[in-house]
């Protein structure tokens, strides 16, 4: 009988650990969770670089072909044809053309291990099942003892 509940003090803790790493451990539901969430937060910064990309093809195949858009460009960056003359003015500023290069994505991992915990939370269940067993065990025979000596 002993082995019984000694197994059965084992197999509690254990699945309590189970759940535990199961739903909320490093490798559980939540984990899952998070990297689904992760996934999808890649998936539409792929698409935004996607667009950006069609973008970028889109303005060098112009620059490329078309010698309008060339000339455009130029003059943004203060380059000037034959013929002309550069006047700069004090206090002006023509707006800079920057590209968006997308976002940078890090995906940040939990450093502690919290399965450990779960772990020790599964083995302190079993050790405080197997102390209470013992300490009713105990206070079994107290009183059959005490029964027995009236």
């Amino acid at each position: 009988m002993k082995k019984i509940l000694l197994l059965f003090y084992i197999y509690t803790g254990i699945v309590i650990a189970s759940i535990l790493i199961f739903t909320i451990g490093s490798t559980g539901l939540l984990s899952y969770r998070n990297l689904q969430d992760h996934k999808a937060e890649m998936a539409r910064n792929i698409e935004e670089l996607e667009a950006i990309n069609e973008s970028l093809k889109l303005q060098l195949s112009m620059l490329r072909s078309d010698p309008e858009t060339n000339m455009i460009e130029a003059r943004k960056l203060d380059y000037i044809g034959e013929g002309e003359v550069l006047i700069q003015m004090d206090d002006y500023h023509a707006g800079n053309n920057f590209y968006r290069i997308g976002k940078i994505l890090k995906f940040r991992m939990a450093k502690r291990d919290a399965n450990v915990l779960y772990k020790l939370i599964g083995l302190s269940i079993i050790l405080c099942l197997f102390l209470l067993h013992i300490l009713l065990s105990l206070r079994r025979r107290r009183i059959g003892n005490g029964n027995q000596a009236r």
